[in-house]
């Protein structure tokens, strides 16, 4: 299937992999916590009794989350994860005027999608990527770019001085999210859901077992983002090339003494500059 397809119908798609809870859900969730916590084991071995409270602990904990998010998914509708596991294959070609795409199609079942007809051209690349891009809304960027995937083109040593340089060359895959900075409307969207999030955790943090979990958690803030799947046009493609392994000799090792400083050894490290040069300009024997 193109992907000009999956795009057209955007929201059949969300709505596709979220799912709102009902209320008798979340009953059912705390009915489920208030009788695991009454419970006790029959025999109180200290081995038994630490074996059961740890996955006593482990089950509250497991409700605790599935309490929370009934709870937020009754007013915000949950997305499944399925839909970020969705993905596209992109077909991408070597021109003389640089790297673009000539073919784009999704699988809705998460199944490669493959094109034959382009699996035998030399100058043809092919790349899974995310259907869905994602980008935090939290800060107030001009832009919002966030990384699809990349592809190594290229890898080659080259060999300086005495020692071997291992450079590797990118395709890196981007996209930025469509239109401009957020207008009021959405920011306004922004704000109110942040407070009726912090009003539902305020409301969690209340009941029995639950607001005790929960406040053991170290990080509650949530995290506004937009998700959108960008078209073929839109994805910037950018070459870069830099060094991924040098080897040579460094680092040294050293004895201190009565003020001064000895060589003993130098050893093989990777990705460290090189000084040997100087180690012989500024030791005598």
């Amino acid at each position: 299937m193109q992907t000009l397809e999956v795009i057209g119908n955007f929201e059949g798609t969300l709505v596709k992999f979220s799912e709102v809870s009902e209320e008798n859900k979340k009953q059912e969730i705390l009915s489920k916590i208030e009788q695991i916590n009454g419970l006790n084991p029959n025999v109180y071995e200290r081995v038994r009794l630490k074996t059961y409270l740890k996955k006593r602990a482990s089950i509250l904990q497991t409700l605790a989350d599935d309490y929370l998010t009934a709870e937020i998914s009754s007013r915000f509708p949950l997305i499944n994860d399925g839909l970020f596991a969705l993905r596209r294959s992109l077909y991408i070609e070597n021109t003389r005027n640089g790297y673009q795409i000539l073919e784009d199609i999704t699988a809705l079942e998460d199944v490669p999608a493959i094109s034959k007809k382009h699996e035998s051209l030399n100058n043809v690349e092919r790349i899974e990527v995310p259907l869905f891009a994602y980008t935090s809304l939290d800060d107030e960027r001009e832009e919002h770019k966030t990384l699809l995937g990349k592809i190594t083109i290229d890898r080659r040593k080259i060999r300086d001085m005495d020692y071997e340089n291992t450079y590797e060359k990118n395709l890196w895959i981007t996209a930025n999210l469509p239109g401009e900075n957020l207008d009021g409307m959405l920011r306004k969207a922004r704000y109110e859901a942040l407070g009726e999030y912090f009003s539902i955790l305020g409301k969690a943090m209340k009941l029995p077992v639950v607001g005790d979990i929960l406040s053991q958690e170290i990080d509650l803030m949530p995290d506004i983002g937009a998700i959108w799947i960008p078209t073929a046009d839109s994805l910037d493609l950018r070459v870069t090339e830099h060094l991924v392994h040098r080897e040579y000799i460094d680092p040294a090792m050293i004895l201190s003494a009565r003020d001064k400083k000895y060589l003993i050894t130098t050893w093989n490290v990777k990705d460290e500059e090189p000084f040997e040069h100087y180690l012989r300009e500024f030791t005598s024997e």
